[in-house]
This record gives structure tokens, C-alpha cells and sequence, in this order.
């Protein structure tokens, strides 16, 4: 017998991340059986099951061929991660390919101004690991900032600094480069992703953020040739080497 919780099957499945499986859960919009779904509620993936989401009757079925997929995307800047377009801003999903019998997860987000890499994947699990703390994955950041920066700033950056009640810190800060008019690069390292968390650290002890690139997530990098607005999908070792910093 294989018995798992609802949202980690469904998110497994390419039904979306198990974050947001959890929030249909919690408006009510899952029925599995004709009876209706509770965070903590479980599911055995041997069996036939009748499952709606949104009123819509799914394949329930464990599909045992379901074949994991990521793209990696190198973000331009003034694209919003979001997959509701408007008129305005260009979302991040608009240059991605179509995927059948399922859809594409965005691990993790980048702001209107931020660039870099982003993955994209029909495995919600998959997501939902490389976006928990707990997995501890690298994030590594090119950023530009501006202000007085001495050894102290970047022993308390390094040490950690409470954030709305939780400690962040970058494991890494190295120095990259220097302009005339008192602006620096540093490469920085973390091993989670809280909202802003690179800009509100620098902003902590009074240093202020003016460009920020993601150059590498979970220790993939975007390939020189990738141009912004681009995107190549993982080859089958590529994401096998994901699946496992992850436990999957």
C-alpha cells in the first residue's frame, strides 16, 4: 500500500507546487471519492480514486511513466513571476514551451528588476524541495550595491542578522569589483530564499542594493550562450543530479 498526503501525490503528479495545492485544499476546491479534501489528509496511490480539482474531474491515476521535466530560464529584468499576464509587464512564463497533461512550476521567484536563473519544472515536489530551507540549496548572486561597506558589515552579513523573527546570513561574500563613483560588486552565497532576502540583508546595516543577478541555483549555472528571455531544458543526467541534492 502507498499512502501519501494529497497535496505531495497531486504535486508529484505535475498538478501544481504542493504550495499551491495546499491553498485549493484550504478553499475547499479538492474532492477526492466525492468527499471533501483537509490539510493532512491522505491518499492511497494504489488504488482508482475519483478526484476533482476546481470542479474538474483529473486522471487519478499514479502515473508510473510520469517523466520529470526542468527548464532552466534566464530571467530578463521587467519580467514579473507571475503566470497571470497584463498589459503592462511580460510575465515569466510567456517565452516557455507548452507542456500537455500538466504545467509548469516556477522554483522560487525574482523580482520585476532582478535577472537570472530560474527553474521551471512539472514536478511540484521537485519544486517545493528546492524551495524548502530545509534542503539547504546554494543560491549564488551577483549584486551591486552602494554605501560605506567595512570589515564589520560583512562579519555581521556573514554571521547573521534577525529578519522578521528568523536568522539569514550569506555563507559567502566575495569582493568582484569596484567603480569610480563608490558603487562595488560582491558575489554573495545563500542556502534559502526568503522574500527580497539578498536586498534586505545589504539594507540591514545601511547599504543599499542597485542591481542584483542570480548567476547560479542549486549548482547550475546559466550557459553563456542562453541569451535573456531564453530557455534550454535539463538533459535526463541533468535532472537526475537535481533529483538527487533533493532526496527524490
Amino acid at each position: 500500500m502507498n499512502i501519501e498526503r494529497v497535496q505531495k501525490f497531486l504535486s508529484s503528479q505535475g498538478f501544481g507546487s504542493r504550495r499551491k495545492i495546499e491553498k485549493m485544499i484550504l478553499s475547499e476546491k479538492i474532492y477526492i471519492n466525492n468527499k471533501k479534501i483537509f490539510l493532512g489528509d491522505k491518499i492511497n496511490t494504489n488504488k482508482k480514486n475519483i478526484i476533482k480539482l476546481n470542479n474538474v474531474l483529473i486522471n487519478c491515476t499514479l502515473n508510473r511513466n510520469f517523466i520529470t521535466r526542468v527548464l532552466l530560464y534566464n530571467k530578463p529584468q521587467k519580467e514579473i513571476s507571475t503566470s497571470i499576464e497584463s498589459d503592462m509587464r511580460k510575465t515569466i512564463f510567456s517565452n516557455l514551451p507548452k507542456i500537455y497533461n500538466s504545467r509548469w512550476i516556477s522554483v522560487g521567484r525574482l523580482d520585476f528588476n532582478t535577472e537570472g536563473i530560474i527553474f521551471f519544472t512539472n514536478n511540484g515536489e521537485l519544486a517545493n524541495r528546492l524551495m524548502h530551507p530545509k534542503y539547504k540549496i546554494s543560491r549564488k548572486y551577483l549584486v551591486k550595491v552602494y554605501g560605506n561597506i567595512n570589515i564589520n558589515k560583512i562579519n555581521k552579513l556573514k554571521k547573521g542578522i534577525l529578519l522578521n523573527n528568523k536568522i539569514a546570513l550569506f555563507q559567502k561574500i566575495e569582493y568582484f569589483y569596484e567603480n569610480k563613483n563608490f558603487n562595488k560588486w560582491f558575489i554573495v552565497t545563500l542556502s534559502e530564499g526568503r522574500n527580497r532576502e539578498v536586498k534586505r540583508l545589504w539594507n540591514s546595516v545601511g547599504i543599499s542594493v542597485s542591481k542584483l543577478i542570480r548567476l547560479q541555483y542549486a549548482g547550475f549555472s546559466i550557459p553563456n550562450k542562453l541569451l535573456p528571455g531564453c530557455w534550454i531544458e535539463l538533459n535526463k543526467n541533468e535532472v537526475v543530479k537535481l533529483l538527487k541534492k533533493v532526496n527524490l
